[in-house]
């Protein structure tokens, strides 16, 4: 490979990601569905799939599908900035003039940090939009926000990035029996 050494994350091999992964195995015996590949290995990436003990989703790659970036959107341009807001000026120094803004001084300009320099606001607007973010959240059920495995009995959720076991975060109570549980009612829905 011309000198190239490539470091692959290693499979994550904690026992829910291994119950996770015997769990998208045992659904793709029973629909025949392929298991995939690649990184996450041959059952690594979950699988669409849902009964009355769980709803498994593979990782979600594409956009919003509940219409909810369309309507913050709408909310964004109905609510401007200030005239002496940071943002305002930000954007009349950087829209369609080309020019080579150093982000981090214009930020310390203002005294406001580095860090997120691109997004600082210094009018009640920023504040608003949080709030109005906290109010109106994505349904649960779209795949941007939605787990990608959750244990019905207990409500416990697991969520992974791009396949199973990567920075997976585990919330609720998960027993240590999920998995006998889970593959009950693969029979059980047949």
């Amino acid at each position: 490979m011309n000198g190239i050494i490539l470091h692959l994350p290693e499979r994550s091999t904690d026992r829910i990601s291994e119950d996770l992964r015997t769990l998208t195995e045992a659904i793709c015996d029973l629909t025949g569905e392929d298991g995939g590949g690649g990184l996450g290995g041959r059952y690594g990436y979950g699988i669409e799939h849902e009964t009355d003990v769980f709803a498994m989703f593979p990782f979600w790659w594409d956009d919003c599908t509940c219409g909810w970036e369309t309507v913050e959107s709408d909310w964004v341009d109905a609510h401007p900035h200030a005239d002496d807001c940071y943002q305002t000026e930000f954007q009349r120094r950087t829209t369609g003039t080309g020019t080579g803004l150093d982000y981090a001084d214009f930020a310390r300009e203002w005294g406001l940090p580095e860090q997120g320099s691109a997004y600082h606001c210094t009018c009640p607007r920023g504040a608003a939009h949080q709030a109005w973010r906290s109010d109106n959240p994505h349904p649960a059920t779209c795949p941007v926000v939605r787990p990608n495995f959750r244990y019905k009995p207990t409500g416990a959720t697991v969520e992974w990035y791009k396949y199973i076991g990567r920075d997976m975060e585990v919330k609720g109570e998960l027993p240590v029996d999920f998995l006998a549980h889970c593959l009950a009612s693969l029979t059980e829905s047949q």
